[in-house]
């Protein structure tokens, strides 16, 4: 630019040209490089600044790593709109993150289950004015609605907002928190300017109360996974309208009457028991209940003996104590008799991606008997 004859050069650029390729977190198979567009980026920061009513005034805290989409566009939406971005490190030491967002007066605080679960934990978030906070979103991992609503006893000034994406639309869904009483357990609806709708095993939308998969169509569906082209065949395929492409997620939904969208897990997540199918989200949002447990996991049995039975793992809140007869009994109480947890483990921690999402293979991994098991 300080050269004699230095210019602005015009890029040529088409909304439909490449922006950026995001890996996804890997915590299902092998990273993959999803390929963004502008215009994907435009209208995903569009949508999303339109339904959380962001601001200039806004003061957004991400403490999520922004090599993937959802701290990425703390930053991208702020670029938009023109608030304020506080970065964080990390969440590592949550009441110094918590006393820096009552100083910088944070309106809004996107976050993952195991940040939320952390600050129900912490010691004197009573005593901080956190006043300024609007609402807090939460994606990357489903959040049970037992949790949601310690959550809003916490902060009740704050409002709530559910939502679902993946790194290959960015976002996918949102409940608008005023649904939040009667629609705890859902995700919402699509964005704006998309579509979010489930299909059964020959791919025709499915009813509601249907299990099926989730196929997402709009300005925020990804080109295609970067120099993966079987892959991208397998997950972008023909829509209804002729020409189109449609996302099909991978992940299992259902619907309700009123067309409101409900998580039930990942395919490769879902696995049998007594012949029938069971999803871990269902149980572990049932143990979440209970006011002395912050987190659980489930996974299918471990030994070959095993294989339709259901074991659960479950992280207790500081100073609480529970029995395995007792989770069992709740268990009993709230879901089938084939969905009981035969085995309910206590631990200290589960572990997690970088991105906080369970780490289901870890969890497996750590499981005693599992090192002798083969891959």
């Amino acid at each position: 630019l300080a050269g004699p004859h230095a210019s602005p050069r015009d890029p040529l650029l088409v909304d439909h040209d490449l922006c950026a390729i995001i890996y996804t977190s890997g915590s299902t198979a092998r990273p993959k490089g999803v390929m963004l567009t502008h215009r994907n980026l435009v209208n995903t920061t569009w949508a999303i600044a339109k339904y959380l009513g962001n601001v200039p005034d806004d003061v957004v805290l991400c403490a999520l790593p922004i090599s993937h989409t959802y701290g990425l566009c703390q930053v991208l939406v702020g670029a938009r709109v023109g608030y304020t971005v506080v970065l964080e490190r990390s969440f590592a030491y949550p009441f110094d993150v918590l006393t820096r967002m009552q100083t910088h007066r944070v309106t809004g605080l996107p976050g993952v289950p195991t940040m939320f679960a952390q600050i129900l934990e912490i010691d004197g978030v009573r005593d901080l004015d956190l006043s300024s906070l609007r609402y807090m979103t939460n994606a990357a991992a489903g959040i049970a609605p037992a949790q949601i609503r310690r959550l809003a006893e916490l902060l009740p000034h704050a409002s709530f907002v559910s939502m679902y994406g993946l790194t290959e639309c960015t976002r996918a869904c949102f409940l608008d928190p005023s649904r939040l009483a009667d629609k705890s357990a859902s995700v919402g609806k699509a964005i704006p300017n998309s579509e979010a709708y489930v299909v059964d095993e020959a791919g025709r939308r499915a009813a509601a109360g249907v299990v099926g998969e989730l196929v997402i169509r709009g300005a925020n569906v990804m080109r295609g996974y970067w120099g993966r082209p079987e892959e991208t065949a397998a997950s972008l395929r023909d829509g209804e309208i002729p020409g189109e492409k449609v996302l099909h997620t991978g992940d299992l939904f259902r619907k309700d009457d009123e067309g409101f969208l409900y998580f039930v897990g990942r395919r490769d997540d879902v696995f049998k028991c007594k012949g029938e199918k069971v999803s871990p989200r269902e149980i572990e949002n049932v143990l979440c209940e209970l006011d002395e447990v912050l987190e659980a996991a489930v996974l299918g049995g471990n030994e070959p003996m095993e294989r339709e039975a259901i074991e659960a793992a479950v992280v207790l809140r500081s100073g609480s104590t529970i029995s395995e007869q007792k989770l069992r009994r709740h268990c009993r109480e709230r879901l089938e008799s084939y969905l009981v947890p035969s085995r309910i483990e206590i631990r200290d921690a589960l572990p997690k991606t970088e991105n906080g999402k369970l780490d289901r293979s870890a969890l497996v991994r750590g499981r005693p008997g599992a090192a002798h098991r083969p891959d």
